[in-house]
């Protein structure tokens, strides 16, 4: 495996109700522990988070989900500094952001199995969804799949919301759409940062790793 690829596999991915009044509220404390860049952070992670559960306009799905995608940058740097013991205290609402990210996850995978003519074009839309394309890029599967693997590190009454979201059957039903998969190019552009085999075995140890 080459440097690049460790770089990538290296990487730490990882109240619970919404309030209806300021959502930075508790957020600023004397806790030297936690830098001022990571309490700003949090705030405005809450602060999206609240906008998207009270929105002032009417927002299209795709509107509120690329609202959700834009969260997962802040969620994974974080928690990623955050002991999981202070998740919860940090980000009330944690339990409610979970199950939203882990709904959006399985209703973007069933999208893409819905639409395709059969199994082969199902199994490949669903992972070109989910493999790595552009580490920048937070409007993708794989974004998505490493802010939950970090959430899957964290307090067990996530777990609960990953099983509310069928996030373990759904898993189940991509291991073996999977099997349909055509073989893996072995030539790739030189302007590709990573093979295509790299990016498979990436997706392949973050899957495994959402426990």
């Amino acid at each position: 495996m080459n440097k690049l690829l460790k770089s990538f596999v290296s990487k730490r991915d990882g109240g619970a109700s919404s309030s209806t009044s300021n959502p930075t509220e508790g957020i600023i404390s004397n806790n030297n522990s936690t830098s001022q860049d990571t309490i700003l952070t949090l705030a405005h992670l809450r602060k999206v988070f609240f906008e998207y559960q009270h929105p002032k306009i009417q927002w299209t799905q795709q509107d509120k989900n690329d609202r959700l995608y834009s969260t997962l940058p802040m969620v994974i740097k974080v928690l990623s500094v955050l002991s999981n013991n202070e998740w919860e205290e940090r980000f009330p609402e944690l339990l409610e952001y979970t199950l939203t990210l882990a709904k959006l996850l399985v209703n973007e995978i069933r999208l893409r199995a819905d639409k395709e003519p059969n199994s082969s074009a199902a199994s490949q839309a669903i992972i070109e969804y989910l493999e790595v394309n552009d580490e920048n890029n937070c409007l993708s599967g794989w974004s998505l799949l490493r802010s939950l693997k970090l959430l899957s590190t964290g307090p067990n009454s996530l777990m609960e919301k990953f099983a509310q979201a069928s996030v373990p059957s759904t898993f189940v039903k991509c291991l073996c759409l999977f099997f349909d998969l055509p073989e893996i190019p072995t030539s790739h552009s030189n302007h590709d940062a990573i093979s295509p085999k790299e990016k498979r075995i990436l997706l392949q140890q973050l899957f495994f790793q959402v426990k």
